[in-house]
Parts: structure tokens; sequence; C-alpha cells
């Protein structure tokens, strides 16, 4: 962006003065009594259009500059609609004057015979002008002092049109001074902003704020409202649901759909989430030059580029540039948003324009994603995915071209790393938080972790899983919701144990008859141990377990003894009769 004034001002002479003085130029030649009327209007109104859109950029960049007081640029607006309407109407009657000035009855003739004074052939071009400004004025105000008639049809015509020019500035005029006095003092916008710039102010005092700092603040406000209301936004609207639907989706949709498509972050995300995520967007504008995602800071708002561009930048150098009129995906802070990443580049707006930006916060999408739990686990897999790792930040086994492409770039590859050790690291705090809730029978956070996407078939160090866990601690409902949930119920751990083995091991009767209903297996090996202990200890229940999963009654342990031997030394009838039932040698 250029800043130097003096660059600024050759600019503008070489390159745009030329062609601006270029239209005068051709007016001056043809600017002649000579010349057909036709020609003339033909030339002038190339001259007069570029001149009225540069007038109506001017008061809308105007419009939008903080600095400028509305009430004195809508003054200064009124006092030009109606300077340029006497301008063009005493033209128009000049014109006409000039048409018929064979049949010496215009109104300049009439002019000539009620004041004789003036002589309007032989007039400068100055008079002939005041003269005709004030037959413009004279057609506003229709309080002429010389009773001038129309006398011929193109008078008569001029005249209706004049009327009807009066009525409507008259009516633009009394509308708009209606409106800024009476319905915008009690619009809701209106009235919202200044109680926010009320709280704003409120606030910096409190705070006790840089001035630089207030006035940055009072500054994005003020944009916010120029902007909202500009874009005839409404601070009271309320729709019902099915309609606020079809408006957010008529709006924000296409936006959105553009990260629909293979590769982007809601690839594969149902319809109904995608119009629950359009109703909870909202549109956020911001000046030229604002800085809204900053490096090394976790992205709190995910934003999506509606109207303009946005310059991703490390320092003061620019990395790219997100556009809005590509059919590329125009998402922002998508990483950091949900992989929960640090940002590694700011974001900012350009220096010569302003944007729009469609956003998301966190708070927003937490309640969101209470409803649509399994959304965000594939809006992760998309994400991590397009840097070819697995849920679990693995490396996936096909490496496909843009992964290639995206590897020879070094930030790439220190991103990729970042990304898969925070999803690690996370994936761990997980699974010790879903194991701590069911070792501690917490049903209800147990729900919750598995609807955030923890596996529930991670094992710890040990290899035991949740499952483990909860069965040995006996918690009965939280074995169950696991099982519900399609956990591997014969799942063995380091040991070889399974979670009935370790039910077993721990007692828990309840959670022992809950997955033999279940058809959970133990390990067999090494149960000779295990059948000897069951029969010193005269626990039946455990002893018909084993023995219902195949192993044989007649396993002895290291000291060459079988369960027989031990129910019959420690004198347990019901387990000798159970055991000789089920095929125990009484002569071993």
């Amino acid at each position: 962006m250029i800043r130097d004034r003096m660059q600024i001002a050759r600019r503008c002479f070489f390159h745009i003065f030329p062609f601006e003085l270029l239209p005068s130029v051709f007016f001056l030649v043809f600017s002649k009594e000579s010349v057909s009327l036709v020609v003339w209007w033909i030339i002038m109104f190339p001259r007069f259009i570029p001149r009225a859109l540069r007038l109506f950029r001017y008061f809308r960049s105007m419009e939008m500059n903080l600095q400028v007081s509305v009430s004195r640029l809508q003054l200064i607006k009124f006092a030009l609609v109606i300077i340029m309407s006497s301008h063009w109407i005493g033209s128009l009657y000049f014109w006409v004057a000039r048409v018929q000035s064979s049949s010496g009855t215009t109104w300049l003739d009439q002019v000539s015979a009620f004041v004789p004074q003036v002589d309007i052939y032989n007039s400068t071009i100055a008079q002939k002008y005041i003269l005709c400004l004030y037959k413009g004025f004279d057609g506003l105000s229709s309080i002429g002092y010389i009773a001038i008639v129309p006398n011929n049809a193109l008078e008569m015509i001029l005249g209706v049109m004049v009327m009807y020019n009066s009525i409507f500035i008259s009516a633009y005029i009394l509308g708009s001074l209606f409106h800024y006095l009476l319905v915008s003092q009690k619009d809701p916008l209106t009235e919202a902003h200044k109680k926010r710039m009320t709280d704003v102010m409120a606030f910096a005092e409190a705070r006790r704020l840089a001035p630089a700092v207030r006035k940055k603040l009072i500054q994005h406000f003020e944009f916010q409202y120029k902007k909202s209301v500009q874009r005839k936004s409404s601070a009271a609207l309320k729709l019902p649901r099915s309609l606020e639907v079809k408006v957010a989706n008529s709006r924000f949709r296409p936006t959105v759909e553009k990260c629909c498509k293979p590769g982007g972050i809601f690839y594969k995300c149902n319809s109904q989430f995608l119009n629950a995520l359009v109703t909870l967007l909202r549109p956020v504008f911001f000046m030229p030059g604002d800085q809204f995602i900053r490096a090394s800071e976790m992205v709190l708002e995910l934003s999506f580029v509606m109207d303009g561009h946005a310059e991703v930048v490390e320092e003061d150098s620019v990395k790219r540039i997100v556009r809005s009129d590509v059919e590329d995906p125009s998402v922002i802070g998508e990483v950091s948003f949900f992989l929960g990443v640090q940002q590694q580049y700011s974001v900012r707006a350009p220096y010569d324009t302003d944007i729009e930006l469609l956003v998301l916060s966190k708070e927003s999408a937490e309640e969101l994603f209470k409803n649509y739990p399994e959304q965000h686990e594939i809006i992760s897999n998309n994400i991590l995915q397009s840097f070819n790792l697995d849920k679990d930040g693995n490396d996936l086994a096909d490496v496909d071209s843009n992964a290639d492409d995206r590897e020879e770039d070094a930030d790439a590859i220190f991103l990729r790393n970042l990304i898969k050790d925070t999803v690690k690291r996370r994936r761990e705090e997980s699974f010790l938080s879903l194991s701590y809730a069911a070792t501690a029978g917490d049903l209800e956070e147990v729900r919750r972790m598995l609807r955030k996407g923890v596996g529930i078939n991670a094992c710890n160090y040990d290899g035991k899983t949740i499952m483990h866990m909860a069965a040995a601690e006996g918690n009965y409902r939280v074995v169950e919701l696991l099982l519900e949930e399609g956990a591997d119920k014969n799942q063995k751990d380091r040991w070889g144990n399974t979670p009935l083995q370790d039910a077993v091991n721990a007692n828990q009767g309840p959670v022992v008859q809950l997955l033999v209903q279940w058809k959970s297996t133990l390990n067999t090996e090494n149960a000779s141990s295990r059948l000897c202990t069951a029969a010193s200890q005269g626990d039946l229940e455990t002893l018909k377990l084993w023995l219902e999963h195949g192993v044989d009654p007649n396993v002895s342990d290291c000291d060459m003894r079988t369960p027989l031997h031990v129910a019959a030394s420690e004198g347990y009838d019901k387990i000798v009769e159970y055991l000789i039932a089920k095929g125990s040698n009484v002569n071993v």
C-alpha cells in the first residue's frame, strides 16, 4: 500500500488526471452553437456518467469513514442534490430554448420582453448560466417573479418533468429528515449501538485504557454499526426456527458448501448438521489492516471469508491469500480451532479494503457438537487426513501426491509434526480421563468421553482397556455401557487376562455374570493355579466358571496336586462332589 503523499500525487497526476481531463477537452471543442445538439448530448453523457459514478463512490467511502460526521455529510448531500437539480433543470431549459430559437416564442424571449435590460443573445456565458440557474431554482420553488408560461410542446413537457422532480426532491429531503430525526432514534439497531457504546466507554474508563486503545475500540464498534446499517441488519429480527434455517442457508450455505468437497473440512458431514451450523454463523466486518488472528495463539473463532480476501502473514510478508470469489474453501484457522494446535501465522484484512467474515465461536461450536458428536470426529479426521495422519496421529499407509507436495515445505512439515504430537498427547489425556471415570464408576463422564470420540478399546502400558478397569472395580453399569457401545469383551492385557478374568480375580460376582451373559471368554492357559486357588477357598462359582470354559478338572499345580486334592484336604464336600461329577480322577 502506497503511503508517501508525493508518490500518490505523482501517480494521480500522470496516470489518472489525463483521463479525467479528456472529456472536458471534447466538451470545449464541441460546445459551440454551430454544433448539432444531438452530437452535443452524445458528448455530454460520457462526460457526465463517470463524474456521477465518482461522486457516488466518494460519498459511499465517506459514509464508512469514522472521522466524518454523519449529520454534516447528510447536510452536504442535501445541498448538493438541490444545487445539481437546479443546474440540470436550468441547462435543460436553455437546451429547449436553443432548439426552438427560430420560432421566437421561447422563455428567453419572454424574459427579454419582461426585462428589457437583459439581452440574452448578447450576454456572456456567465450571465446566461446565472439566468439558467435562476430558471432552475424557479422551477424547483415555483415562486418565480416573472410570469413566464410554456409556449411550445417541449417547454410544456419539461415543465411537467420539473414538477415531478420537485415533488421527488421534496419527498426525499423530508423523508430523510424524518428518518434521521425520528425513526432512526427509535431503531433497534441504533438503540443497541448506543447501549453498546455506553458499555464500551464504561469498560475503557474502568480499565483505564490508553487513549490509543480506547480510540481503537470505539473505531471498531462504530465500523461494525455502520456496516450493519449499510447491510440493512436488524438487532431485533426474530424468526421462527424453520424460517431462520432457510434464511441462513440462503445467505451462508454457499460459503460453507465450498468446504464440503473432497479434501474439505466438512466432507461427508450430514445436511442436518450443516443446517444447524449455518444458523450459528454470524457476519463480522474488519477494517482495512485489522489483524483478527495472531500467530502462536489458540484460535477461538472459526472464520470463513464471505466478502473480500484475507492475508495470511508471517511478520510482514504475505504467505498466501484466502479469497471469497473462488471455488476453493475460504476457511481460516481450522487446524487450531478443531485440533487445539497453536496458530502458526497471523491473519489480517488487506490494507486497501475491509472484509466480511462468517464467524463460529468456540462456545457455539461446543453446543453444536453436543448434539452432533460424530460430526466433530468426522471433521477432525478430514483435517488429519489432509496431513496424511489417522485419527490417532499416526502416519497413513497411502501417501497421496498432495501430501508429497506439502512435505516439501519445511513449514508444512513442522506443522504436520506439531499436529501429530498434539493429537497423540490429547489422546493420552482423554484416555486417562476416561480411565479415571471408568474406575470411579462415573457413568455420565464415561458416556460424555465416548461421545467425544475417545477410543473405547484403547489400552494403557499394561495393555488394559477401559473394560478391564471397570470390570476389576465391579462397576456394573459402566461395563454394561461399554458392552452396548461395542467394546471388545475378550481383549487381553500383557498377562493374557480378559476383562472376565479380572472380574473373577477381584470377586466381582455381578460383573462376572454380566460378562458371561455377553459370551465373554477366559484365558485357559495356566489355569491350574486358579482352579486350585478356587478349590482351596471353597469358591464353587469360580470353579464352575473355569470348568464351563473347557478347563480340564484334572490339571495340576507345581506340586502335582489337582483341584480335587486341594478341596478334599480342605474338607469342601460340595466341591469334591462337583469335581467328581465333572470327571475328576479320584485315583490321581
